[in-house]
């Protein structure tokens, strides 16, 4: 079977389009004013930038469950370690809702999600299954 040089070159076109989407990057390095995900623990540094960030812990998770009616749709509190060069060193406490942006040396570090969605009352979400979307801008 011989393929022709036209519908070879389109292939490539579509592959290529497809692996450029504006999804979320991974852990390991990621860009200014790009979200990021991050698992709890996990590090990621930012590209040409001497700024590292870690997922220490949700404080709280005070999210609305699906089962109930609320009053308000809650909120999750998130603590990071963020480190600027080799000596600059902070924690910092953000909640998707009441403080979701905080300035530092500079930056400033967006929280816009936390996953999974909120529980069942009767359920809790175990620790290591939390993720984190954030954006980094300067």
């Amino acid at each position: 079977m011989k393929i022709t040089t036209p519908f070879a070159a389109a292939a490539i076109l579509l592959l290529s389009a497809c692996s450029n989407n504006s999804s979320p990057t991974g852990p390991d390095t990621a860009r200014l004013g790009v979200p990021f995900r991050l698992s709890l623990g996990e590090s990621s540094s930012i590209e040409r930038e001497p700024l590292r960030i870690r997922f220490e812990r949700v404080a709280t998770d005070s999210r609305c469950s699906p089962d109930v009616v609320c009053a308000w749709e809650g909120e999750v509190t998130a603590s990071f370690r963020i480190q600027v060069g080799e000596t600059s060193s902070q924690s910092i406490s953000l909640s998707t809702v009441t403080e979701p942006r905080q300035s530092f040396d500079g930056y400033e570090l967006h929280f816009r999600e936390a996953f999974p969605g909120p529980a069942l009352s009767t359920r809790r979400i175990p620790p290591d299954r939390y993720r984190v979307e954030l954006v980094v801008t300067k």
